[in-house]
């Protein structure tokens, strides 16, 4: 009997955690789907380091080449590095930036950081993400 009760009690107590504090997903599909139905010829699309195993699974699914994504470098040890590589993205009128498996510690988001620094370079177009995916897809004016 109380094997069985220790049997049950973890897959319960998950089960409870988890409704309490669901999990985001990083379901890519819908994302991909978006970014191919509104994409246009000349967009570039910055691939956030983290999303791009992702990507480089489900681009060829969607009509994509991995040529057609800019590959972002992980800097999370030295953030300020993303200034210069978003730098080279301006002059662009439309540039798409896909986010997935987003680095986080502390207080410190590098989505939110990188988001911080385009809202100072360029305008926001466009917003997407998909209900219950911690997966983001922002369209910036960077002219």
């Amino acid at each position: 009997m109380l094997l069985a009760g220790c049997l049950l009690f973890s897959p319960l107590s998950l089960a409870a955690e988890n409704f309490a504090a669901p999990k985001l997903r990083e379901h890519l599909r819908p994302t991909m789907e978006t970014l191919r139905d509104f994409r246009k010829d000349g967009d570039l699309v910055y691939v956030y380091y983290w999303a791009e195993h992702a990507v480089r699974f489900y681009a060829p699914k969607y009509g994509f080449a991995m040529s057609d994504f800019i590959l972002g470098a992980d800097h999370h040890d030295q953030p300020e590095l993303y200034r210069a590589e978003l730098d080279a993205l301006r002059g662009h009128a439309r540039v798409w930036f896909l986010f997935s498996h987003v680095y986080e510690v502390g207080d410190f988001n590098e989505r939110d950081f990188i988001l911080g620094y385009l809202d100072s370079i360029g305008d926001l177009s466009r917003a997407y993400n998909a209900h219950g995916t911690s997966v983001f897809l922002y369209l910036y004016d960077l002219r």
